[in-house]
Protein backbone atom coordinates (compact mmCIF):
# COMPACT_ATOMS: atom_id res chain seq x y z
CA UNK A 1 0.00 0.00 0.00
CA UNK A 2 1.45 3.33 -0.96
CA UNK A 3 1.90 5.56 2.11
CA UNK A 4 2.88 8.84 0.91
CA UNK A 5 3.37 10.26 -2.35
CA UNK A 6 4.42 13.63 -3.15
CA UNK A 7 5.08 15.83 -7.06
CA UNK A 8 6.62 18.69 -5.16
CA UNK A 9 10.43 19.06 -5.55
CA UNK A 10 12.59 20.92 -2.79
CA UNK A 11 14.86 22.14 -5.17
CA UNK A 12 13.67 24.51 -8.39
CA UNK A 13 16.32 24.62 -10.97
CA UNK A 14 14.69 27.19 -13.06
CA UNK A 15 12.53 29.51 -11.13
CA UNK A 16 10.70 30.64 -14.19
CA UNK A 17 9.45 26.83 -15.17
CA UNK A 18 7.75 25.05 -12.04
CA UNK A 19 8.45 21.94 -13.75
CA UNK A 20 11.83 22.08 -13.97
CA UNK A 21 11.75 20.55 -10.40
CA UNK A 22 9.12 17.94 -10.61
CA UNK A 23 10.37 15.03 -8.64
CA UNK A 24 8.89 12.15 -6.96
CA UNK A 25 8.87 11.33 -3.46
CA UNK A 26 7.60 8.06 -2.79
CA UNK A 27 7.82 6.41 0.65
CA UNK A 28 6.58 2.48 0.93
CA UNK A 29 6.33 -0.20 3.79
CA UNK A 30 8.48 -3.32 4.01
CA UNK A 31 9.22 -5.10 1.47
CA UNK A 32 7.89 -2.90 -1.18
CA UNK A 33 11.26 -0.82 -0.17
CA UNK A 34 13.65 -3.09 -1.37
CA UNK A 35 12.60 -2.80 -4.74
CA UNK A 36 11.71 0.85 -4.19
CA UNK A 37 14.96 2.35 -2.93
CA UNK A 38 16.10 5.60 -2.45
CA UNK A 39 18.65 4.95 -5.31
CA UNK A 40 15.41 3.57 -7.69
CA UNK A 41 13.35 7.14 -6.58
CA UNK A 42 16.70 8.91 -7.86
CA UNK A 43 16.54 7.10 -10.61
CA UNK A 44 12.89 7.41 -11.47
CA UNK A 45 13.45 11.12 -11.25
CA UNK A 46 16.52 11.22 -13.69
CA UNK A 47 13.67 9.69 -16.26
CA UNK A 48 11.05 11.96 -15.62
CA UNK A 49 13.59 15.03 -15.44
CA UNK A 50 14.15 14.12 -19.42
CA UNK A 51 10.98 12.81 -20.55
CA UNK A 52 9.22 15.79 -19.10
CA UNK A 53 10.84 18.13 -21.49
CA UNK A 54 10.34 16.31 -23.94
CA UNK A 55 6.52 15.72 -24.02
CA UNK A 56 6.13 19.75 -23.31
CA UNK A 57 7.64 20.52 -26.38
CA UNK A 58 5.48 18.23 -27.89
CA UNK A 59 2.11 19.47 -25.99
CA UNK A 60 3.25 22.66 -27.03
CA UNK A 61 4.37 21.90 -31.04
CA UNK A 62 0.51 20.82 -31.27
CA UNK A 63 -1.06 23.49 -29.19
CA UNK A 64 1.05 26.52 -31.84
CA UNK A 65 -0.47 24.26 -34.36
CA UNK A 66 -4.21 23.92 -33.41
CA UNK A 67 -3.92 28.02 -32.19
CA UNK A 68 -2.52 29.42 -35.42
CA UNK A 69 -4.21 27.15 -37.60
CA UNK A 70 -7.85 28.79 -36.26
CA UNK A 71 -6.35 32.59 -35.90
CA UNK A 72 -4.22 32.91 -38.68
CA UNK A 73 -6.64 30.82 -41.08
CA UNK A 74 -6.09 34.49 -43.51
CA UNK A 75 -2.43 34.19 -43.98
CA UNK A 76 -2.46 30.27 -45.00
CA UNK A 77 -0.86 31.86 -48.54
CA UNK A 78 2.02 33.90 -47.10
CA UNK A 79 5.10 31.90 -47.95
CA UNK A 80 6.55 33.03 -44.20
CA UNK A 81 3.67 31.80 -42.32
CA UNK A 82 3.64 28.14 -44.85
CA UNK A 83 7.64 27.79 -43.85
CA UNK A 84 6.85 28.61 -40.43
CA UNK A 85 3.96 25.95 -40.40
CA UNK A 86 6.36 23.41 -42.25
CA UNK A 87 8.91 23.75 -39.51
CA UNK A 88 6.86 23.07 -36.71
CA UNK A 89 5.30 19.77 -38.49
CA UNK A 90 8.97 18.87 -38.82
CA UNK A 91 9.53 19.82 -35.18
CA UNK A 92 6.64 17.64 -34.11
CA UNK A 93 7.26 15.14 -36.66
CA UNK A 94 10.88 14.56 -34.71
CA UNK A 95 9.20 14.91 -30.99
CA UNK A 96 6.91 12.84 -31.96
CA UNK A 97 8.84 9.98 -33.06
CA UNK A 98 11.57 10.77 -30.17
CA UNK A 99 8.58 10.25 -27.83
CA UNK A 100 7.30 7.62 -28.89
CA UNK A 101 10.41 5.47 -28.82
CA UNK A 102 11.50 6.05 -25.75
CA UNK A 103 8.10 4.99 -24.54
CA UNK A 104 7.11 2.21 -26.54
CA UNK A 105 10.61 0.37 -27.34
CA UNK A 106 13.02 1.70 -24.42
CA UNK A 107 10.81 1.88 -21.43
CA UNK A 108 8.01 -1.00 -21.99
CA UNK A 109 10.69 -3.04 -23.54
CA UNK A 110 12.61 -2.67 -19.85
CA UNK A 111 9.72 -3.13 -18.43
CA UNK A 112 8.67 -6.35 -20.19
CA UNK A 113 12.47 -7.63 -19.24
CA UNK A 114 11.37 -6.71 -15.34
CA UNK A 115 8.39 -8.59 -15.45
Amino acid sequence: MLENWSFESKIKTNQNDPWSGLSIDYKCDWPKQLILSPDAIDKYNALFKFLFPIKRVQIELQHVWSQKVRSLKHLDREPVFKLAMQLRQHMSFLIDNLYSYLQVDVLEGQWQKLR
